[in-house]
């Protein structure tokens, strides 16, 4: 396709049927060349990480962002570092669920009896925070409980232990918050 220096030339991006606003095109080569394969598109807003994004131009179809290299930016790690505590924050009263997610679009937190029970007693959407940390609280002690977070990034939802998880059932497939940090005497610990 030929595009024309600070000309949109039709390029859109879309998340849905969303359209994001173009500030500018750049040339990776400078100037204003004939034909480039590299160039890079200024937004007026960023784009949210655990969106799905398309760059689309009549004539020519669409063709999905991949955000591959945005982990290694200088914006990625302000806008989502984060040195405060993670995973199940237990108190006798209710335990905190922290979890740094930043691509992610939802989490649940699955709460089961048991280290071998195959559906959850509760699931719980948990809120998303600052710094790409989702977070919820659940009252009561929960000393003994089991969970799983179930994640979804870019509409696809995966189970996942806690990865900052102080005990788990066993085989490691049931995270569970404790008061000491060791294994309950549940027979599935």
């Amino acid at each position: 396709m030929t595009l024309l220096h600070d000309r949109k030339e039709g390029l859109r991006i879309l998340s849905g049927e969303e359209g994001m606003e173009i500030e500018a095109i750049y040339f990776s080569e400078g100037g204003r060349p004939e034909t480039t394969s590299s160039f890079e598109i200024l937004l007026k807003e960023p784009l949210e990480l655990g969106k799905s994004y398309l760059v689309a131009k009549e004539g020519y179809g669409e063709k999905e962002i991949l955000m591959s290299g945005v982990f290694s930016t200088s914006a990625f790690e302000k806008t989502y570092h984060y040195d405060g505590e993670l995973g199940a924050l237990y108190e006798k009263e209710g335990t905190t669920f922290r979890l740094w997610a930043p691509k992610a679009s939802k989490v649940l937190l699955n709460l089961f009896q048991k280290g071998d029970t195959v559906e959850a007693f509760d699931q719980v959407e948990m809120e998303k925070k600052a710094q790409g940390v989702f977070e919820t609280v659940i009252s009561g002690d929960m000393h003994g409980v089991y969970y799983t977070y179930s994640v979804e990034n870019l509409g696809l939802a995966q189970e996942a232990v806690d990865p900052y998880a102080k005990s788990v059932g066993v085989n490691g497939h049931r995270s569970c918050p404790n008061r000491s940090g060791r294994v309950s005497g549940d027979s599935e610990a």
